[in-house]
């Protein structure tokens, strides 16, 4: 009952915003200028701002009520650090849960071929992003401490410009060791 009323409660709320922002528009361009409104028209802004802010709210709370399982980030101040339990990647419909726990240093993934490797840390790469930026994360419990995401997507190589996808990957290899000895901790 309580999560039924937690969504209803949103949608009547959505509805509510929906309309006012009818009501507003109404009276915010369809009088004439010369009117009382336009003096209010400082006022009838900021309470579009509050109105947005509160749709943008509605949208992140709908969304993380309609996951199975979500948590809320938590942040660790001192150690670098990642520690995830049951991670999912939000977009496959089956998922196998995953957990990862890293302390200062990196992981090696191995495993055969098609077993997820590349979901499980695109997976990882998205709860980072997401957590960061105080949304929910497809996981039991997510805890992080501040730092760099950065990816490699498509090395391309380029015959024209004198570039073997053997160079390509070892640019792409320098940018991860540059970024890594910058001293601010990366998640690559």
């Amino acid at each position: 009952a309580g999560l039924w009323m937690y969504r209803h409660g949103w949608a009547w709320l959505c509805g509510g915003i929906a309309l006012l922002n009818l009501v507003m528009a109404a009276i915010a361009w369809r009088l004439p200028p010369d009117t009382a409104v336009a003096a209010r028209q400082p006022a009838l802004r900021d309470a579009f701002v509050a109105i947005g802010e509160l749709d943008a709210l509605q949208a992140a709370a709908s969304f993380r009520a309609g996951l199975p399982w979500f948590t809320t980030p938590t942040f660790a101040l001192g150690d670098v650090m990642l520690d995830v339990s049951d991670l999912v990647h939000p977009l496959v419909e089956n998922p196998v849960p995953n957990s990862i726990l890293l302390l200062g240093k990196g992981a090696l993934v191995t495993g055969s071929n098609m077993s997820g490797k590349s979901t499980f840390l695109r997976a990882i790469g998205l709860g980072a992003v997401l957590g960061l930026a105080g949304g929910p994360v497809c996981a039991k419990r997510l805890r992080l401490s501040p730092l760099a995401v950065a990816t490699s997507m498509r090395i391309s190589d380029s015959l024209a410009g004198g570039v073997s996808h053997f160079y390509a990957e070892l640019r792409k290899l320098k940018a991860v060791v540059d970024a890594a000895a910058s001293g601010r901790p990366l998640l690559f």
